[in-house]
């Protein structure tokens, strides 16, 4: 009887094991999702699991996804349901596939393929649709916490009020993005990037953002809010970034960062202040925040603090190295030529090899064309493969007065 009990309460506990597409849940063999029904028991699975802060049952499992997916998902996997939220804790692997999103909460916090995530891998995940929600959404992820994120793009459009982006929503404790792209267009009303809303003590590494991000405060091309001694490397921004106060192509605002090795070519424009090309504004005057090696070729246009690299240059920043295309710039309230560790360029003077004595070749590479007008902008090594790349790469060339 004992036996028979125990085998009942197996089954009930863990149906998973007869319904998905195959595999046992093990690195050498994970469950297989093949199907909208697959991600729904999935997701079942989690949030019918023991509630953050205890192991949820997907911790240290493995799943695939084993071909496109194209019956609009609607579930979350791992939702916040007051007054508990509950964690995806393992490991999921897109391998390239694509899942169709039609996520309609605006209600909720914690709102894309995955709500919330905890110390788990998502990798190779490509999400199509649209995903609404208050707080923490994104295509991807909503909140993750100590997880690695990579090789994902986001194709879906993301709305919400706070804390929204391409791939999370948000990232805190030691989670990474890397390798990762979003299409998207990206609206709400504060803390909004690209790539993700907010970012603490965490890092974006070779991500791309080519959608439109639109806010109100706090907005940026790679993320919205990034602070506690985060980084941001190797990252690009083509897309258009609009709003109020706080925008950038790279990073709204923040605290204790350090951005390296960013290039931002997209039209950047702010009604308000502290509006920049590569930050918009820090939290706190006494923040440090480093921004090193980058480049701004596109437009900043604000109403009143508006940079060519930042929308602020005092506190605790330090600016070293970075270079932007005059032509181009505009800006009100801000000199970016007067500003130690900025410099600025006509196009001509930074397209082929013109920078290579300042920016090395470890990080960049360059293209010389035949003729001045086949020359691009340098273009970061771990990228330039990339049609993005090339796209943020290729200027615009104005008369300049210069006969060659």
């Amino acid at each position: 009887m004992k036996k028979l009990l125990n085998t009942l309460l197996f089954l009930i506990s863990a149906p998973y094991l007869f319904s998905f597409g195959g595999g046992n849940g093990t690195e050498a063999s994970p469950y297989q999702i093949s199907t909208k029904a697959h991600l729904e028991l999935l997701a079942d699975s989690v949030n019918n699991s023991a509630p953050y802060p205890n192991d949820n049952w997907s911790k240290d499992k493995y799943f695939i996804v084993i071909n496109n997916i194209t019956e609009p998902v609607t579930t979350v996997i791992g939702r916040f349901l007051l007054p508990s939220f509950y964690s995806f804790e393992g490991n999921f692997n897109g391998q390239g596939y694509t899942i169709n999103l039609a996520i309609d909460m605006q209600l909720a916090q914690y709102v894309g393929l995955f709500g919330n995530v905890f110390n788990a891998t998502i990798q190779n995940v490509i999400v199509n649709g649209y995903v609404s929600g208050l707080f923490s959404v994104a295509g991807v992820v909503g909140y993750a916490h100590n997880t690695s994120i990579t090789n994902c793009i986001n194709k879906a459009n993301i709305s919400g009020s706070n804390g929204f982006g391409g791939i999370s929503g948000g990232l805190t404790n030691s989670s990474s993005i890397v390798n990762c792209i979003n299409i998207g267009n990206i609206s709400g009303n504060a803390i909004s990037g690209g790539i993700s809303g907010s970012v603490i003590a965490s890092t974006i590494t070779n991500c791309i953002n080519i959608g439109n991000v639109s806010g109100i405060t706090n907005i940026g091309g790679i993320g919205g809010g990034v602070s506690n001694e985060s980084a941001i490397a190797n990252c690009i921004n083509i897309g258009n970034v609009s709003g109020s106060s706080n925008i950038s192509g790279i990073v709204g605002i923040a605290s204790r960062i350090t951005i390296i090795n960013c290039i931002n070519s997209g039209y950047i424009k702010g009604t308000g202040e502290y509006v920049g090309g590569l930050l918009g504004n820090y939290y706190s005057y006494s923040d440090y925040i480093t921004i090193e090696n980058s480049i701004n070729s596109g437009a900043v246009e604000g109403a009143n603090f508006a940079g060519a690299i930042a929308g602020v240059m005092s506190g605790g920043l330090t600016i070293t190295n970075c270079h932007y295309d005059k032509q181009f710039c505009i800006h009100k309230g801000v000199n970016g030529e007067d500003v130690q560790g900025v410099t600025a360029h006509l196009t001509r003077n930074m397209v082929g090899r013109k920078l290579a004595s300042l920016l090395g070749d470890n990080d960049w590479t360059y293209v010389e064309g035949a003729t001045l007008i086949e020359s691009l902008y340098p273009q970061l090594k771990t990228l330039d493969h990339t049609d993005a790349s090339k796209v943020g790469a290729t200027p615009i060339f104005l008369y300049d007065g210069i006969k060659d």
